[in-house]
């Protein structure tokens, strides 16, 4: 029959089924996960996390999950801590150095190059930092009339300018896989990608220090004041390998005196008078005492927080104060959050993995040459989303595909890890795939060798040709195959061969089994020919 002697249209219908089994398969899963999260799961858990006090000291706040009301503070110890305490240390997020991918260099995406900003004049002018999609990106600024839209002109390398800086005026930025100009650009104004219609219009801070219209740039090997209101730039600091720059805020005494031997810029050593009467530019104080943790005669001091491949280095562009610390060896490939509490010793805070109630954290505290003095372990409870180990199953449930988990896992998955700068080489990636995802593969490929099984054993029930095929169909595509496989093949009445005495289906003119034509039935008496 020419049904059974070209199967490439049932294969191509059972395949076309298959596939809409699987979609509504994987919506029913998705449905049923939500709705247990919602309904099913516990809400009345906590979440923690972890601040540091004036003077240093770590608090743990515990959080209800259901209402967000912060239910107590404790210290490392388990002391009490005031509820009404707010004197926190502002961390510096550091991301680790980021390799460039592997395979393709993906061109970054339009709201990740650009950051808005305002000199705060009258009227205000809106600049925006612009980055290109070249992998090593360049920047410069473009000025615009928020009234009317209209530029009013540009500033590159060598300040202000009418017409777009050509391609050597722009500043070259560290190589990097982060694209997002955040990490490379700081100041006291938020300058972001997000609301930039808003950003010209926002009332800046006029005693801040350094003014929120100095906006401080880093390159490979320089830091780039950029003036908007003077719409001029200039470099206010040389240092090889600069990866990444953001602020640092500490809380210090009033009126604490400036050590005049911390400015090394003689032309800034003779305003050290005028400089110290301004209370947010003394450079790292002594420390605060816990009597004065909560004391109202504190105030905030802010400084730039750098980092290269191996330091931290705290600046203050005012009184070109500058420090470095050493990262202990350990840190150096890792995301650091990074406190000071105006001390010699900074205190870093990175994740360390998870256990089976929330996140651990490390806390390391350490000395200017990158020595650690003390470390302290964190286990914070939280609500956590599932580990890679469990996706993996869960996937394995919405989608036991086995052609989907073959091609992932030596194909996709390894090129993936390579792509985004994990492994060096393929094996290492086929490696920590195979050991992420091999077991939910192997339930996967167990459910498909069943249904690969139940369909041989119905195709040879029934005599049909093409069993290799129908095989190596329903193996591929797992339990939907089977499906597909059963509605395509709809089950024929079985009979008794007159001939031969086998079972043998009677959909066809003669015994799949020993070749005989099937007799005509008999006549009934009640048929009408023409």
């Amino acid at each position: 029959m020419s049904r059974t002697a070209k199967p490439c249209r049932p294969v191509t219908v059972t395949l076309i089924v298959s596939l809409g089994l699987m979609v509504v398969w994987a919506l029913l899963i998705a449905w049923s996960y939500a709705i247990a999260s919602n309904f099913l799961l516990a809400t009345d858990g906590v979440t923690e996390k972890i601040q540091f006090a004036a003077d240093g000291t770590p608090v743990i706040s515990t959080e209800a999950n259901q209402n967000y009301i912060e239910l107590n503070r404790r210290t490392l110890d388990g002391q009490p801590w005031p509820t009404t305490y707010e004197k926190w240390l502002t961390p510096a997020s550091l991301p680790k150095p980021d390799c460039p991918p592997r395979l393709v260099d993906w061109a970054p995406p339009w709201l990740s190059r650009i950051a808005k900003g305002t000199d705060g004049g009258h009227p205000p002018t809106a600049w925006y930092l612009i980055r290109n999609a070249e992998p090593q990106g360049r920047v410069w600024f473009a000025g615009f009339n928020p009234m009317s839209n209209r530029s009013i002109g540009f500033i590159g390398r060598h300040g202000f300018r009418t017409t777009p800086p050509s391609r050597n005026e722009q500043w070259l930025l560290p190589l990097s896989r982060r694209t997002e100009l955040e990490y490379t650009q700081a100041s006291n104004q938020l300058m972001s990608s997000w609301n930039l219609y808003l950003n010209w219009n926002q009332n800046l801070n006029q005693e801040l220090h350094p003014s929120p219209w100095l906006i401080y740039l880093i390159t490979a090997d320089h830091l780039i004041e950029i003036d908007l209101r003077k719409r001029s730039a200039r470099t206010t600091l040389e240092q090889e390998d600069l990866q990444a720059i953001t602020t640092l805020s500490w809380w210090e005494a009033k009126n604490q005196p400036l050590p005049s031997d911390t400015i090394t810029d003689p032309s800034r050593r003779r305003d050290k008078a005028r400089i110290a009467s301004l209370d947010s530019l003394a450079p790292l104080s002594l420390p605060v005492s816990s009597t004065m943790a909560d004391s109202a005669e504190l105030k905030i001091v802010r400084r730039f927080a750098l980092r290269t491949a191996d330091s931290i280095i705290i600046y203050d562009p005012v009184t070109d104060v500058k420090r470095e610390r050493t990262i202990p060896g350990p840190l150096r490939n890792q995301d650091l959050t990074v406190y000071s509490g105006g001390l010699d010793e900074l205190l870093f805070r990175v994740d360390a993995g998870r256990w089976h109630g929330g996140r651990v954290v490390m806390l390391l505290w350490t000395t200017p040459d990158g020595k650690i003095v003390r470390k302290r372990e964190v286990r914070l409870s939280c609500p956590m989303p599932p580990t890679e180990r469990q996706q993996a199953w869960q996937g394995a449930v919405a989608a036991p595909i086995p052609l989907a988990w073959l091609t992932g896992i030596t194909i996709f998955g390894p090129l993936a890890k390579n792509q985004s700068g994990n492994t060096d080489h393929y094996r290492l990636a086929l490696r920590q795939t195979i050991d992420t995802y091999g077991p939910p593969a192997v339930g996967v490929l167990v459910l498909a060798l069943f249904s690969t099984g139940l369909a041989l054993h119905l195709h040879r029930r029934y005599h049909r040709p093409h069993s290799w095929l129908w095989s190596l169909f329903v193996f591929l595509l797992g339990p939907a195959g089977l499906l597909a496989y059963w509605i395509e093949h709809r089950r024929p009445p079985l009979e008794e061969c007159p001939e031969c005495g086998r079972t043998v289906p009677r959909d066809r003119d003669g015994c799949p089994a020993c070749g005989e034509v099937f007799a005509p039935p008999a006549l009934a008496g009640t048929e009408v020919f023409a």
